[in-house]
């Protein structure tokens, strides 16, 4: 039993010995931004040779899920063998493992980090050597370029490379931050280096970081790689002060798509709130600000002039509803003129008294000789102290049946007048009523605390209160 144990513990040590530290979780980029980013530089380019154990990495955070792909094909735990040795996945997806490499694992390998809509990517292009040493100059792995920064911000340079064994042992290989054109270390006020080598020293890197910036961090710096193999490698890179010209074209470009999403999508809601609401939008506009027509001295609100034969509705119908739920006094002849007075001047009177002459329309009216003096006086005082004139549709009239006078058609003003003013129908069907008084309603004066709906009546006790309640239910 403790020869097994002992064989297992070494054969552990042994596995253990192979693998890396976790390198998503060290030298990370000092960053709080919540966003999806990139919290480590990952690299670009890879070299390995067959029968060792190898990881991938692309370090990310604040992350939802990362995806892996092999030459575009998603690669899933255990079942794409067949593409790549590398089976497992560490450290929240970031770290790509393989226990022994196969020359079919040379290839690109790409990962997706993804945050909701947002997304970040990667790839990796993967040289499996199928010779045990690596003697060729050496390769730089990542992205170098200048970055953008004001003083008190941080900043830093990764420099990273695959030495391989070269002429130099892998210890005595190097990757260095120099001052760019001076054979000189960046000095520790300026920046701190920081070096790290990783698959048995055979990829090494170095750190520059600035944090933060102080005023003279700002300039090009050098990047020297060397494995004693043909001249050392020389990349220069520079600090610049100021916001990143890229950046900045990404964030406006992005902020722009922004405001117009919110401003496409508050036309959108106008439009469609215009479309469906338009007439309570109107009247509630007109009632909270239109010009109160209240300091006139005029009696009536409203002057309905209608034919007899029309009175059911008139007296049963639109008077109450007007005066009862809108708050409009109106004049209706037959129930408002006393008896002995002459008639052509109490409608002279009456009309000139009211800021609106309501006409009921219909065929009868058509042939109504009092109601067309009413409307000759009604023309005049529209012109003559802004009058507005009104015409509720009943029915539709036949203008040729019209009675003749003296062989000329009649009532041709009436004619001519409803070619000018306004005029709404009416529509009895209880799906068009409450449509018709609030049109209506658009052209009598405003009230201030009148609602947009009418309210049914508690009670209803006569004909005419039970045909308002039919009205405006």
């Amino acid at each position: 039993m403790l020869i097994l144990m002992l064989v297992l513990w070494i054969a552990d040590s042994v596995f253990s010995a192979g693998q890396e530290p976790s390198f998503c979780s060290t030298l990370l980029i000092n960053s709080s931004d919540p966003r999806l980013r990139v919290s480590r530089e990952n690299n670009v380019l890879d070299f390995a040779h067959r029968h060792e154990y190898k990881q991938l990495h692309c370090c990310f955070a604040n992350y939802h899920t990362i995806e892996w792909y092999k030459d575009e094909t998603r690669l899933l735990v255990g079942n794409t063998y067949h593409i790549t040795t590398f089976q497992y996945a560490e450290d929240g997806n970031q770290t790509l493992v393989s226990h022994r490499l196969s020359s079919r694992d040379t290839g690109l390998y790409t990962c997706i980090a993804r945050q909701g809509s947002e997304h970040l990517k990667n790839t990796i292009k993967l040289t499996v050597d199928v010779h045990d040493e690596f003697e060729d100059p050496p390769v730089l792995i990542v992205k170098l370029k200048d970055q953008y920064a004001w003083v008190g911000e941080s900043r830093r340079f990764c420099c990273e490379a695959f030495v391989g064994f070269g002429k130099l042992t892998p210890s005595f290989s190097q990757v260095l931050w120099m001052y760019a054109n001076a054979d000189a270390f960046v000095a520790r006020d300026v920046a701190n280096t920081t070096y790290y080598s990783r698959n048995r020293h055979q990829i090494k890197g170095a750190l520059l970081s600035f944090e933060p910036v102080t005023k003279k961090a700002f300039g090009t710096y050098t990047c020297k790689i060397d494995n004693g193999i043909g001249d050392p490698l020389l990349y220069n890179v520079t600090l610049h002060e100021g916001d990143d010209p890229d950046t900045k074209i990404r964030t406006t470009y992005k902020g722009t798509i922004i405001i117009l999403v919110v401003f496409t999508s508050l036309f959108v809601v106008i439009i469609t709130a215009v479309t469906r609401w338009h007439l309570e939008l109107q009247l509630l506009w007109k009632d909270r600000m239109g010009k109160l027509e209240e300091d006139d001295d005029r009696l009536y609100d409203v002057f309905v002039c209608y034919d007899q034969e029309d009175a059911e509705y008139v007296l049963n119908t639109l008077v109450p509803v007007l005066e009862q739920h809108c708050q409009y006094n109106c004049f209706a002849w037959e129930r408002d003129i006393l008896a002995g007075e002459w008639i052509p001047e109490t409608y002279s009177q009456r009309v000139r008294q009211s800021r609106r002459f309501l006409m009921v329309l219909s065929q009868a009216l058509a042939n109504n000789t009092w109601c067309i003096y009413a409307l000759y006086v009604a023309i005049d005082a529209m012109l003559s102290r802004k009058s507005r004139i009104i015409c509720i549709l009943l029915q539709d009239i036949d203008w040729d049946a019209v009675t003749v006078e003296d062989g000329r058609p009649g009532n041709c003003t009436l004619h001519q007048v409803t070619r000018v003013v306004r005029i709404i129908r009416w529509d009895p069907r209880p799906t068009s009523k409450k449509k018709f008084w609030k049109k209506l309603r658009l052209y009598l004066p405003p009230r201030r605390s009148l609602p947009l709906n009418f309210e049914e009546p508690k009670e209803s006790h006569s004909s005419s209160q039970e045909a308002l309640v039919d009205v405006v239910s």
